[in-house]
């Protein structure tokens, strides 16, 4: 158990590593980025004070240990065109962000649960293929397509719900069922399939067997059996759904991470895409490290290790 945690550990930290030394990377070949700011009209002389002023002047491996340095103490550097600590920014946008990501998960996932569960039992009844077609119109439709519709139905024809802002629990509501959709879809087809492949296995049988109601079987092994494949897609879907939440953050104006990003590219602010891009992939690899060490309550062999 605890080598199974100190080497899930050791690869989440490996994994961040290489995420911010790619992102570091990928900012610097998208330009000079005082050149981009200052226009065209800028002098090379105030080019070159400016990159200076930032530290670009200097080779891109002193750049890059620079960088980490800074990282691991906290300091994310300045926005470009806020003068503002970066991190604060951030910090400023994440609960908002982490709200309507959360709200929107913990939708599917207890939907996406019972849905599933009732297809597979109901195999090839009106039920299940009506929820399996729901499932696959869901994963089709883009997100912004389905919160315009949300917006101009709900916001605008009807007047039921508020269409953009945080304000109060009617501001969420809309945002978080359009970025719910697909890992309600995604998690609904794998829940039904995890269950039918249960309800298969010798040990199903031998429970039945021993005189077990059906009920009783199926919620004290199928279920929790079943489970371990949809818990495994629930933490990657967390790190999807956070990236996913650029674009419903954008259509709803909701004051996120994702809104902020999108600014910041608007503005050629760097630091604050680097930022921005960082704490989600941070947040992507935190969860999926959660999910893994998750399988040791819910898997005995993992317990084993």
């Amino acid at each position: 158990m605890v080598g199974y945690f100190i080497r899930r550990l050791f690869f989440s930290l490996l994994a961040l590593l290489g995420v911010i030394i790619f992102i570091f990377l990928l900012t610097r070949m998208l330009g000079d980025p005082a050149a981009l700011i200052l226009g065209a009209d800028a002098t090379n002389e105030e080019i070159a004070m400016l990159n200076q002023e930032w530290g670009l002047d200097q080779p891109l491996p002193m750049q890059l240990y620079r960088f980490l340095i800074n990282f691991a103490q906290g300091n994310w550097g300045q926005s470009f065109r806020h003068g503002r600590p970066v991190l604060d920014m951030i910090m400023e946008r994440l609960p908002a962000t982490l709200q309507l990501t959360l709200t929107a998960q913990c939708l599917a996932l207890f939907l996406a649960v019972p849905l599933g569960a009732i297809a597979a039992l109901k195999r090839k009844s009106a039920y299940d293929r009506g929820v399996m077609v729901a499932a696959m119109l869901g994963q089709s439709i883009p997100m912004f397509w389905l919160g315009l519709m949300m917006i101009i139905l709900f916001g605008v024809k009807l007047e039921w719900l508020p269409v953009s802002g945080k304000g109060t629990f009617l501001n969420i509501i809309m945002p978080a069922i359009a970025l719910s959709t697909v890992p309600l879809s995604i998690m609904t087809r794998l829940q039904r399939s995890s269950l039918l492949e249960v309800l298969q296995m010798d040990y199903m049988v031998t429970a039945e067997s021993k005189g077990l109601s059906d009920m009783r079987v199926i919620f004290k092994h199928g279920l929790r059996n079943a489970f371990i494949p949809v818990l495994t897609v629930f933490g990657i879907q967390i790190g999807r759904t956070i990236g996913g939440a650029v674009i419903v953050e954008t259509v709803f104006a909701w004051p996120g991470m994702g809104l902020l990003i999108i600014h910041a590219v608007h503005n050629l602010d760097f630091p604050v895409i680097q930022g921005g891009v960082i704490m989600i992939a941070m947040a992507f690899i935190l969860v999926s490290l959660i999910v893994d060490l998750s399988y040791a309550f819910v898997d005995p062999r993992v317990r084993k290790e």
